[in-house]
């Protein structure tokens, strides 16, 4: 039985951002806590960030995703 992981994926203008974590929480954490260091490094606005910016998606270990989604 495979285990399953959470990919967290954001975009913006420049960057994009992704998270593998154990848990939905974890990943929406995890992504939340990148945003916060790259506000840091670039000067980017904190406001600018919401939870409805992350997708999230369940996968298991060996799966291909395609545009982000499970192929």
């Amino acid at each position: 039985m495979n285990a399953q992981l959470f990919v967290a994926t954001m975009s913006t203008r420049h960057y994009d951002f992704m998270v593998i974590a154990e848990s939905e929480e974890a990943a929406r954490r995890a992504m939340a806590a990148a945003w916060d260091v790259h506000c840091d490094q670039t000067g980017a606005f904190r406001e600018a960030f919401t939870q409805d910016d992350v997708n999230v998606t369940p996968i298991t270990p060996g799966i291909v995703l395609r545009d982000g989604r499970p192929l």
